[in-house]
């Protein structure tokens, strides 16, 4: 078990930095960025053939954040079932049985109209996503009505990427900006915040791992290799 962050650094816009230690040496840096409903934007977008750094994807966008998104196979193509405004998955969207098997894609990310709503399939399956509607699947579902989900800690430590939501829809982004956790670590990490998440997702992680962000004189940079999808994040009021 963690200690509990025995280091909290405040940061602009509401952002802290928070350190854990897990012994032996072995700590870890998340960065922590709250998204208030309603003054951001979201999308999804998915470019096989331009794999980019986060970065680099937010300097072409345009966006004041940008996140790596989804697992991807050796194509590029989401490992998971997606779709955007500009394309769609080649991965059947899941029937029921396959919605509710913990084991499976079952944190969903789906954004309508620029609003971002996050979903555990396996208490919630639900239809296959409306055209307009952007959407991509991820696993595990690391935190689902407020628990931790993760029980068995496999010791596979990597860098980590995370979407999450409060009760009131406002969104985290955490990226683990230095140090390693395994799924099971992150997910008590998780449970034992202050914010007291509805829930949280998994995203890709490891070398894909990334967040860029830029707005008026702030910034922020967790460097990734090149990803051929991400999630972005726009101000409203710019």
């Amino acid at each position: 078990m963690p200690a509990v962050p025995y280091a909290t650094e405040k940061l602009p816009s509401g952002w802290e930095r928070r350190t854990v230690s897990y012994g032996e040496g072995r700590d870890v840096i998340w960065l922590v960025a709250p998204l208030a409903q309603g003054a951001w934007t979201w999308a999804i977008e998915n470019s096989p053939k331009e794999p980019k750094s986060v970065q680099a994807w937010r300097q072409a966008l345009n966006a004041n954040l940008v996140i790596n998104g989804a697992y991807f196979d050796v194509d590029f193509t989401p490992a998971g079932y997606y779709q955007t405004d500009k394309t769609s998955s080649t991965h059947a969207w899941p029937d029921k049985k396959g919605q509710t098997d913990p084991k499976s894609y079952s944190g969903m990310v789906r954004i309508k109209d620029g609003k971002l709503q996050l979903t555990h399939l396996v208490s919630q399956p639900q239809p296959k996503p409306a055209d307009h509607e952007s959407t991509l699947l991820s696993y595990p579902t690391l935190m689902s009505d407020g628990q931790a989900l993760v029980k068995e800690d496999s010791q596979k430590y990597a860098r980590r990427t995370v979407l999450a939501q409060d009760s009131t829809g406002t969104a985290y982004v955490m990226v683990t900006e230095k140090g390693a956790v395994s799924l099971y670590e992150a997910s008590r990490w998780l449970a034992a915040q202050p914010e007291r998440f509805r829930i949280a997702i998994n995203l890709d992680g490891g070398p894909s791992t990334g967040l860029s962000y830029g707005k008026d004189d702030e910034n922020a940079e967790v460097d990734s290799v090149p990803v051929p999808n991400v999630l972005t994040a726009t101000a409203l009021v710019r």
